[in-house]
């Protein structure tokens, strides 16, 4: 639509839609609290209507108004249409001059295909699930006919084939096409659902593309858990989709946590096995066959069916609770509980044992089954902090450089693991995990990781306050030996250790400085020589006060009957020596005493 006539035609739609008669026959989107009707952009108008057969009639009712008032010719050829919910066909009667978009419209530089991928952008995900910063979880198998991996030789049967289900598995099939068969073999519990000109019919035999027959079996529908990570597919909404494919979750976060919606595709057939401990699963929604189930009223009337038993064959119960988190540090996933069940359902396809990580000491995460190569910083929080904020701030400032550009990056709050004497308070049993895994090898494993991790706690010791961060840790695996750390990092620690290291290298620079200047010596060689004789001395010293063997005090003394004083035969009497007055002298002239003569 050109620019010189949309202020004419907004001022004719908002006329319209305010008269009491459009309100009663144009019903538009409502959104909570919110009635979405008129959407401007630059040089085009976007329309959003329900209710199509009194809404459409009503809104090209409009139009002709306009051509009429304004004496402008809308071109209604070049305007399009984008069916979310409707029959085509009821459209395409209601419309016969305007263009139904049935691959890919236009808007705003988007190219906006049919429904499923429509889901993908952002805006239409807000208005569809009434949150930006919401998750999802889709369940990716399904039990669909026409799915070449439900069958054993993953291939589809054709028209000289037999097919056979298991008698005794209860399953739900749905068919999206027509096809010849042999004869087929149907489970004594069962349903087909039939997509429109589906069907089976004999096959006459004669179909060139089917070379020989052969007797192929469905797979059986039980083995796919609630609680593998490996069947479902999770996203996160978030301001930049793109950019969004840098994200990645732990594994007890990526089935269905409490505040999540649950998505079975559209058009599909599918079974679900709990086979889990606890009696009831919380979630926020779940969508099956397009109608999505906010309450547990609605939800249960399904279960009722023959399709909801064989879709949910389970007395687990699951509670709807249709509340999004509204704490906006974020809440917990709430698996923790069923970590053990997850991670052995996750494993059974790696024979139970978690691939070998090529770090040095690895890292083990809260909420995930397998230690990882890289980085894990965990944050201590005030109430100010806000995760969708902090999330957006780490993708735009930091993964959208092309140096992290193989950086992945799962951020979410978790419950801290309690002391053996659970000590702590509630108010600080959470945190929140960040982590960081590269797409290196070898030596090289984790160091992009390392690297993003030190600066966003540099980031954090300068603007963290900002966000609500009281302090964050650091943990780091890295495939090198000379890098590999492991341990509590924090953003002061690292700050006081590069501060360390400076005031050690300003030390030795002075001391040195001085010594040149003369203003400092140090002991000259020749007194360290004399410390060194002394030391030498002192030793021999030593040595010679060890003492030496007397023969005359030895311990074993034969004959000794005139000083039988010094003899003793104990071996443990001391030996002593006694002194007596003697009758036996002489006189010694030097010491005469009557000599007067020097």
């Amino acid at each position: 639509m050109a620019q010189g006539i949309i202020p004419c035609f907004v001022c004719i739609i908002q006329r319209a839609t305010g008269t009491e008669d459009y309100k009663r026959q144009y019903t538009s989107i409502q959104i909570n609290e919110t009635d979405h009707k008129l959407a401007l952009y630059a040089d085009d108008v976007l329309l959003t209507l329900s209710n199509m057969e009194t809404s459409l009639p009503k809104t090209l009712e409009t139009f002709s108004d306009f051509r009429r008032v304004s004496n402008l010719l809308l071109n209604v050829t070049k305007s399009e249409m984008l069916n979310i919910s409707y029959e085509e066909q009821t459209l395409i009667q209601l419309t016969p001059n305007c263009h139904l978009k049935r691959q890919k419209s236009k808007l705003l530089a988007y190219q906006l295909p049919t429904v499923p991928d429509l889901l993908e952008l952002s805006w239409v995900r807000k208005y569809a699930f009434e949150h930006t910063d919401t998750v999802y979880k889709e369940w990716i198998p399904n039990t669909n006919f026409d799915n070449a991996s439900n069958w054993i030789g993953n291939r589809v049967p054709c028209s000289k084939d037999e097919v056979f289900f298991e008698k005794d598995k209860k399953v739900s099939v749905y068919v999206q096409a027509s096809h010849s068969l042999t004869d087929m073999y149907l489970p004594l519990d069962g349903e087909f659902i039939l997509a429109p000109e589906s069907g089976f019919s004999a096959s006459p035999g004669n179909n060139p593309d089917c070379e020989r027959g052969s007797s192929i079996y469905f797979h059986d529908a039980d083995q796919y858990l609630w609680v593998d990570p490996s069947v479902w597919k999770s996203a996160l909404y978030t301001d930049d989709p793109e950019m969004s494919k840098s994200l990645f979750s732990v594994d007890a976060e990526r089935i269905p946590c409490q505040h999540d919606d649950v998505i079975f595709t559209p058009e599909t057939s599918f079974r679900v096995n709990f086979m889990i401990s606890i009696s009831e699963i919380q979630v926020k929604s779940i969508s099956v066959q397009g109608r999505r189930f906010i309450s547990d009223e609605e939800f249960a009337q399904h279960l009722q069916t023959n399709t909801g038993k064989l879709q949910f064959p389970s007395p687990v119960q699951i509670k709807i609770t249709n509340s999004r988190c509204n704490d906006k540090t974020g809440c917990v996933c709430g698996n923790d509980r069923m970590i053990q069940e997850i991670c052995s359902a996750l494993m059974q396809h790696t024979d139970n044992k978690c691939p070998e990580a090529s770090c040095v000491n690895p890292l083990k995460l809260i909420g995930h089954c397998c230690e990882i190569c890289g980085a894990a910083i965990y944050l201590e929080y005030t109430s100010d902090f806000d995760l969708d904020i902090y999330r957006n701030r780490l993708i735009h400032t930091f993964l959208s450089l092309p140096t992290y550009s193989g950086v992945k990056l799962a951020i979410s709050k978790v419950q801290r693991p309690q002391s053996p004497l659970g000590i702590l308070p509630v108010e600080s049993a959470s945190e929140i995990q960040i982590v960081l895994i590269d797409d290196k090898s070898g030596s090289q494993t984790g160091s992009d990781a390392q690297q993003l991790a030190y600066d966003i706690m540099s980031d954090i010791d300068s603007n963290g306050k900002s966000f609500g961060i009281m302090k964050g840790t650091v943990h780091i695996a890295t495939g090198s030996t000379s890098s590999a750390q492991q341990g509590h990092m924090t953003a002061g620690y690292i700050a006081g250790l590069v501060l360390g290291i400076f005031i050690c290298i300003a030390l030795v620079g002075l001391t040195f400085f001085l010594y040149r200047a003369g203003k400092l010596s140090f002991p000259s060689t020749r007194s360290l020589s004399f410390w060194r004789r002394k030391s030498e001395s002192e030793d021999e010293h030593n040595v010679e006060n060890n003492g030496f063997d007397n023969p005359i005090f030895a311990e074993n003394l034969q004959n000794c009957p005139d000083v039988p004083e010094i003899c003793t035969t104990g071996k443990d009497k001391p030996k002593e020596v006694t002194l007596k007055q003697s009758d036996t002298n002489f006189s010694n002239p030097l010491y005469d005493a009557s000599s007067n003569d020097v």
